[in-house]
């Protein structure tokens, strides 16, 4: 036998070796002991939380922002999106345009008593206002995902989650400890209408902020710490994090978002691109040991949305801790 046709030979066993892992994990579910060992052993920093008392858990108030812009998505998208998201009963704080203040009351009008509607600008968001339209200009044309991404103003709205979520928690309408920011366009289906969303409070540290791995977590940081989603090959990208759905209790995301902006200046002076927030999430919480992370073993369904199954549960969620 040629050493080509057995290198070959290896590799197809070593991937059905690991899809038949996968596989076996998958069906044992996170509480199995097999698959809670396992990770252990592979995973180091893995620890898993159980949600035991459902009725006395801690109320969140959600944080949100619609602005209408040019997007990937339609405006039908976002219509459908948004009536998922404003059926839930959770408390809801919302930043958007003056023009959509009616229909967003009306469609939270189950819960009016539970909402609250900040009207601003976009090129009033703190983010927008860190730089000249021509710096955002200048990030546009350096997107690796530039035929995607049809305007600058998208990277203000995802830079500024943290600081919604800060201006939340200085108003705290609900006089709640916890706040959970959602994209308005995370609610994909129905799954969660008309329900509470947040139940699973207890995942959350009070010194942590908590945030959803989409892939696999590691410990692996290059260019100096500087975490960059899109590289040269991007399967060895050090990026895992999704920025979707962020939790946190009330003083920890005041300190977050502070780090946060001088990551974006960070990033700039280094002379990367800062329109996504997700490598830049990412770079706060490792550096400043800010975080944790469910990570997306045995998360029905795509990852990405995966946070608000793990906010929902009742079973057995895994999470990671990175190790500074």
């Amino acid at each position: 036998m040629s050493m080509t046709k057995l290198k070959k030979m290896t590799i197809v066993s070593v991937v059905f070796s690991i899809i038949c892992v996968s596989w076996l994990l998958c069906m044992l579910g996170v509480g199995s002991v097999v698959v809670r060992t396992f990770l252990h052993a592979t995973k180091p920093g893995i620890y898993f939380k159980h949600h035991k008392n459902v009725t006395n858990s801690p109320v969140a108030t959600l944080v949100t922002a619609y602005f209408e812009i040019d997007s990937k998505h339609t405006s039908r998208d976002y219509d459908i999106w948004m009536k998922n998201m404003f059926s839930l009963t959770d408390p809801m704080v919302i930043f958007t345009e003056e023009k959509f203040v009616t229909q967003f009351l009306a469609l939270r009008s189950h819960a009016a008593n539970k909402t609250r509607i900040i009207t601003t600008r976009l090129e009033h968001l703190k983010v927008a206002q860190m730089y000249t339209r021509d710096t955002w200009a200048k990030q546009l044309w350096i997107d690796p995902e530039k035929n995607l991404h049809k305007t600058y103003k998208v990277y203000w709205i995802w830079l500024n989650k943290l600081s919604f979520m800060a201006e939340a928690v200085q108003m705290n309408p609900f006089d709640n400890d916890i706040f959970v920011w959602c994209d308005v366009g995370s609610f994909r289906d129905n799954t969660y209408n008309h329900a509470k969303l947040l139940v699973n409070m207890d995942l959350i540290d009070e010194n942590r902020m908590l945030l959803m791995a989409v892939k696999p977590p590691h410990n692996t940081l290059q260019n100096n710490g500087m975490v960059l989603k899109y590289d040269a090959y991007f399967e060895n990208s050090d990026w895992y994090t999704g920025g979707g759905i962020i939790a946190g209790y009330k003083n920890t995301i005041t300190i977050t978002e502070k780090l946060f902006v001088q990551t974006i200046a960070k990033y700039k002076e280094n002379q990367h691109f800062i329109g996504d927030d997700q490598p830049l999430l990412q770079f706060t919480c490792v550096k400043h040991d800010m975080c944790e992370f469910v990570t997306p073993y045995h998360i029905p369904g795509n990852p990405w949305f995966g946070l608000q199954y793990a906010l929902h549960t009742s079973n057995v969620i895994s999470l990671w801790k990175p190790r500074t």
